[in-house]
C-alpha cells in the first residue's frame, strides 16, 4: 500500500511538466498562427493601394 502511494505521489509530480509544455507548445503554435495571420491581413490590404 505504501509503494503504491509512493508511485501514485510520482504520477501526480510528473504531469505538470509535461502540461506546461504542452501549454507552452500550444502558445507559440497560436502566437504563429496569428502573426501568418497578420502578415496574411497586411498583405491582403497592402496589395490595393
Amino acid at each position: 500500500m505504501q509503494s503504491y502511494h509512493k508511485d501514485k505521489e510520482i504520477s501526480t509530480q510528473e504531469p505538470p511538466f509535461y502540461r506546461e509544455l504542452l501549454c507552452n507548445t500550444r502558445h507559440l503554435l497560436f502566437n504563429g498562427l496569428v502573426f501568418i495571420r497578420n502578415l496574411r491581413i497586411d498583405n491582403t490590404t497592402g496589395l490595393p493601394s
